[in-house]
């Protein structure tokens, strides 16, 4: 790219400590069924170095935008995604894209901008009423379009990627709309907020069984209370899953009873859960 440039996009000068290969940019926009104060967020796009605005890439959506690539826009944590891409770009796997959005600044509010459907079990239903759903058909409606608008996209190479209640929003706009996203990274999601009853019919509204030919990657650690509270709600929903046909060319489940819940833990095994869904 002979310069710093996207239309419609500002280009974000990061610092090379920080962030290691490509390009960030990023643009003002407005979640509308946010709260007033919660709306106004950034969309952020990262390039791997050289791109071309004509070269047909993959794209990786992502809860949580800013936490992606710069430990500078981060309170949280950083997945080092930038490094993680550029690695598998040298081992010979088609160019990616990252789409963020940065996600509210409130714990509670971040909670039910990630929830689908409002929770059941008793200390998770503080983030009712929720708004999730309405938020992935924004995302669908809005941000998808203004992507294969902007970009030359490998519409067999999209998918979305999330943690904890991002892994939850992740498989929830990945089976909602399994004709956009073929492939689906969720990281320590929090499914163990519904009851299996509930979560039975919510896996069953999906009807997987006829998008089996996508890619789904879950990953579970276990070194924290948190993350051996989780599990057995992943456990449970990749089951449902293997129930309804998908085989291990399209389903990856990897535990690490090593890991905590952290961007650290995640940025650890990210490259293995995409080059399975590549």
């Amino acid at each position: 790219m002979a310069k710093a440039y996207i239309k419609g996009f500002r280009f974000h000068k990061c610092s090379p400590r920080t962030m290691h290969y490509g390009k960030l940019f990023d643009r003002v926009i407005n979640i509308p069924m946010a709260k007033d104060k919660y709306r106004r967020r950034f969309l952020r796009v990262w390039v791997p170095d050289n791109f071309n605005i004509h070269e047909k890439v993959g794209v990786i959506y992502m809860s949580d935008g800013q936490n992606a690539v710069d430990h500078n826009l981060t309170a949280y944590g950083e997945w080092d995604m930038e490094d993680h891409l550029h690695n598998l770009e040298n081992q010979g796997y088609q160019r990616f894209i990252i789409v963020g959005i940065d996600c509210p600044k409130n714990g509670l509010a971040r909670m039910k901008e990630y929830t689908p459907y409002s929770m059941s079990q008793p200390g998770w239903k503080k983030s009712n009423p929720v708004y999730g759903d309405l938020y992935s058909d924004f995302i669908v409606n809005d941000i998808v379009p203004l992507i294969n608008k902007t970009f030359n996209v490998d519409y067999d190479n999209v998918g979305f990627c999330g943690s904890s209640m991002g892994g939850l929003f992740s498989f929830h706009i990945c089976s909602k709309y399994p004709e956009i996203f073929k492939f689906c990274l969720s990281l320590s999601p929090c499914f163990i907020g519904y009851s299996r009853t509930i979560l039975d019919q919510i896996f069953a509204d999906y009807h997987l069984e006829n998008a089996l030919d996508n890619r789904y990657a879950f990953y579970m650690g276990g070194a924290d209370q948190l993350e051996r509270k989780l599990a057995p709600g992943c456990d449970y929903l990749v089951g449902l899953m293997q129930a309804v046909g998908f085989d291990e060319n399209h389903l990856l489940y990897i535990k690490d009873d090593s890991k905590i819940h952290h961007e650290s833990a995640w940025s650890t095994v990210i490259e293995d859960l995409i080059r399975f869904v590549l």
